[in-house]
């Protein structure tokens, strides 16, 4: 039976060319470039989103936007209505 089973599996001549030796550095990840790369990227990902963000400007926030876009004067600011919550009144703070 065993003269069967390895004649059933063959073995090809190998032989030792030369010995494994421990590697002196991670082969991966690429930590220098992935890094650069990771730096970049968001670079230009900050810059385009900044970018898209100042183009689609929709609200005036000083009084020189108002005379710059509109061409009228600007007489002044007025509060934000209905904003926020009202404060409860307590029954013994009514006058």
């Amino acid at each position: 039976q065993e003269a069967s089973q390895q004649q059933s599996f063959p073995v090809g001549k190998v032989r030792i060319i030369s010995d494994a030796n421990m590697p002196l550095a991670a082969s991966s990840p690429r930590t220098i470039r992935v890094l650069a790369l990771s730096l970049v990227l968001g670079l230009m990902l900050g810059a385009g989103f900044g970018g898209l963000n100042e183009f689609n400007e929709r609200f005036f926030r000083t009084g020189e936007d108002i005379r710059d876009r509109v061409g009228l004067k600007f007489l002044g600011y007025l509060p934000t209505i209905g904003g926020g919550k009202a404060k409860e009144t307590k029954p013994d703070e009514l006058p």
